[in-house]
């Protein structure tokens, strides 16, 4: 898969100063960065007092943790449902992951398309988030489903799901912080997921061991998103610009 990504890169990308599809203001846009002034720069300590910071990094690790199960557990969680072994599960895996990919750039059209209607940011993003919290409900019912098809099906959602909010989340930290400061967010927010990641492994790998079985991690899983939305509309009430 990752070599078809290659390809169509290579067949398809063009610089903006040629892309057809480039208006003049998104030029202007993509340009001014070299002409901009050097910006001052800002510490790690005051960067990191700043709540909207805090409120992404945690959004980021409370559910990117999904993900990277998701990314690694679904081999053997579909072994053991079903038992049928890797050889069977190319196609499946291939149509999993490739909804992931439609699931991120579709979460980021979705609340584009919003904005384009009229539809302020903060409506735009957090109804994006909601719509894919709620196909995030489809990862409860995988322990119960009967057929393979069905369970591949429902992890789909759920990938989709998943890409779909996280572009929206890195989305927000470019609609709230000045341009020097996103590379830093979006880095110390990749830099958590990471460590989500590692730590939730070993706590999946302990909860199966003792239940033998998926059925709490996709629970703790499918419930993580709403909870979150609640922090994300305490800690960012109104997703608006801010000047450093």
């Amino acid at each position: 898969m990752g070599l078809i990504w290659v390809v169509l890169w290579l067949f398809t990308y063009q610089v903006p100063q040629k892309h057809s599809k480039v208006s003049s203001n998104e030029l202007e846009y993509i340009v001014s960065d070299s002409r901009e002034e050097e910006s001052v720069p800002i510490s790690w300590l005051k960067f990191l007092s700043y709540r909207q910071a805090q409120a992404i990094c945690l959004l980021k690790f409370a559910t990117d943790w999904v993900w990277w199960f998701l990314l690694f557990w679904i081999p053997d969680l579909l072994n053991k449902m079903f038992d049928v072994d890797i050889k069977e599960l190319v196609l499946p895996l291939i149509i999993i992951y490739t909804m992931a990919s439609i699931g991120g750039i579709g979460g980021g059209w979705l609340s584009s398309s919003m904005i384009k209607n009229g539809k302020s940011i903060d409506y735009a993003r957090k109804t994006a988030m909601i719509i894919c919290a709620f196909m995030m409900i489809s990862i409860l019912f995988i322990p119960v489903a009967g057929k393979l098809w069905i369970a591949v099906v429902m992890l789909s959602l759920s990938t989709a799901a998943h890409q779909g909010w996280s572009s929206n989340v890195f989305t927000i930290a470019s609609d709230i912080f000045p341009r020097n400061m996103v590379g830093s967010i979006i880095s110390l927010a990749g830099l958590v997921s990471a460590i989500a990641g590692a730590f939730t492994a070993t706590l999946i790998g302990i909860a199966l061991q003792l239940t033998h079985s998926y059925t709490m991690v996709f629970l703790v899983a499918g419930s993580m998103y709403f909870l979150f939305l609640l922090l994300l509309r305490l800690m960012i009430p109104k997703i608006e610009s801010l000047s450093p």
